[in-house]
């Protein structure tokens, strides 16, 4: 349920906020865990117990850290690097839920079933659970008003970025209608000027100077001439459009696993647009699109992207991280390459039949 949710909220509100939005969710458990870690510690019957708790909590940390990374690839702005993308090749809302849903839920269903496996999770729930589950059964209210008006501006913006295609002549870029819930929000009081300094700010800038930086890189003519170098070598080996996805999506994920997502998509996006560019016919879209999804599926280390840097940084209460490096190597990197195998083969098939 929690990779669900991570995954879903990632589509929405990005995959850099939503991991620590789905944390709060959890912390009851990780409190509860610590609790039980101490009484065990002082020699109680309990070891046992706290020794499955604490499995439950990495496997929680992580498996939100790998949902939000899928939720990385689920919407044109659940990421940075789909924000960068559709700037370089455009991809309307519904193509590309037509190829992110069918991968998503499946790695969802995998990556869940991993680490179940990984982790040697009980059937039965755990103490920790158990607790916090009976500690906030009695604070769940029903909706106010205030939450249906925000639920409701949601769902009627996200409408109208799916058909935003249809209706460019009359709301124009998908940015204007992203100014929508920005005035109605922040006119209404919902949201104050505290939440406006809150905003992630270097992440925007971050993105927009990538744009930047691509576009001296293209005017510059080294773009073109670095696509034209790969595109000969391309022809002179005789590669399909399937190869040549393979290779561009895989340099692309093996470079975002030990930089961030946002840095890799700011280099290699450009390149594989102009390399798809330099083939007859174009095939700048597909080598973007999958080259988009590569950069969220690289998550085999701490630092691959924001969800995993999250994750990483979670303490108990003791001061003691719950992940370390040898647990995004032993479970992440495995679903990392998954990942990657699903990207090449089943979101290359429906990339062909959306795009």
């Amino acid at each position: 349920v929690n990779m669900v949710i991570s995954t879903f909220s990632s589509m929405w509100i990005s995959n850099v906020a939503a991991p620590v939005l789905c944390y709060s969710l959890i912390e009851p458990i990780l409190k509860a865990s610590s609790a039980g870690k101490s009484r065990a510690n002082l020699g109680t019957s309990q070891w046992i117990s706290a020794e499955q708790d604490g499995r439950l909590c990495r496997a929680l940390i992580l498996g939100i850290a790998l949902g939000a990374n899928v939720g990385g690839m689920a919407s044109p702005i659940s990421s940075p690097q789909n924000l960068f993308a559709i700037e370089y090749s455009p991809v309307g809302w519904l193509p590309w839920f037509a190829v992110s849903i069918p991968l998503c839920v499946t790695l969802d269903l995998v990556f869940w079933a991993w680490l179940i496996f990984c982790f040697d999770l009980p059937s039965a729930n755990s103490a920790a659970v158990t607790y916090a589950l009976k500690r906030n059964r009695s604070a769940s209210e029903p909706l106010s008003g205030e939450q249906y008006f925000v639920l409701s501006v949601t769902i009627g913006v996200v409408l109208l970025w799916c058909s935003s295609v249809t209706l460019s002549g009359v709301t124009g870029e998908m940015g204007v209608l992203g100014i929508i819930p920005f005035i109605v929000f922040f006119g209404t009081g919902i949201l104050s000027k505290e939440d406006l300094n809150s905003f992630l700010w270097g992440v925007v800038f971050l993105a927009m100077g990538g744009l930047a930086l691509g576009e001296s890189i293209k005017s510059s003519g080294l773009l073109d001439s670095f696509a034209e170098s790969i595109a000969f070598f391309i022809e002179y080996r005789s590669l399909s459009p399937w190869q040549t996805l393979c290779i561009s999506s895989f340099l692309i994920f093996v470079s975002t696993t030990f930089m961030s997502h946002t840095v890799g998509a700011i280099v290699f996006l450009p390149v594989a647009h102009a390399v798809g560019a330099q083939m007859t016919p174009s095939r700048s879209t597909e080598l973007v699109f999958a080259g988009a999804l590569a950069c969220s599926a690289a998550m085999g280390l701490p630092v691959s992207g924001f969800p995993n840097m999250t994750a990483v940084g979670i303490e108990d209460k003791l001061g003691v991280r719950y992940l370390t490096t040898n647990d995004f190597l032993r479970y992440a990197l495995p679903a990392s390459l998954f990942a990657c195998l699903s990207i090449i083969s089943l979101a290359y098939v429906l990339i062909l039949l959306a795009v």
